[in-house]
């Protein structure tokens, strides 16, 4: 798909979460889906006082969410979180400016790295495939005993 108009990216603001959420269950799964509904529901809640306070963008193509993207600091570290992008809009660049969004967000924080997990299922193959392509290296492949598939976490140095 070509869009006859060009994406825009902005602040998440509480009202997008419903559809934001639709996004991370169609393009990662239900189970995140619910989790980032938790998530960013706390987030817009608490405000300032948000454990890990980041911050996070959504591409809009003609009104409608196409993307999500944004980063939360851990300790010291800077990582992206709930990156998704609608399938009928990969590979038009909207994941790339969403990165280059949350990169110049957390530069500003001071950051020199920036951390990613992912799964290792076959559906999530593209997804490593970019990352790797925007300067990511894998640093380690774990089998987390919560989750119910094997992890692989990257790193930016930015």
């Amino acid at each position: 798909m070509r869009p006859s108009q060009s994406f825009e990216i902005r602040a998440m603001e509480e009202a997008d979460v419903p559809a934001v959420v639709e996004l991370i269950g169609k393009t990662i799964s239900p189970r995140d889906a619910e989790f980032a509904r938790f998530i960013f529901t706390s987030y817009f809640q608490l405000g300032e006082k948000s454990p890990g306070r980041g911050e996070f963008y959504i591409a809009t193509l003609g009104g409608r969410v196409v993307g999500v993207s944004g980063f939360y600091r851990l300790g010291n570290s800077y990582w992206l979180g709930w990156f998704a992008v609608s399938p009928e809009c990969q590979g038009l660049g909207v994941g790339s400016t969403l990165l280059e969004k949350v990169e110049e967000a957390v530069r500003a924080k001071g950051a020199r790295e920036l951390f990613v997990y992912t799964s290792l299922l076959p559906k999530f193959k593209k997804t490593r495939e970019f990352y790797k392509r925007k300067g990511f290296e894998e640093v380690s492949a774990v089998d987390h005993p919560r989750w119910e598939e094997d992890m692989v976490f990257l790193r930016k140095r930015l």
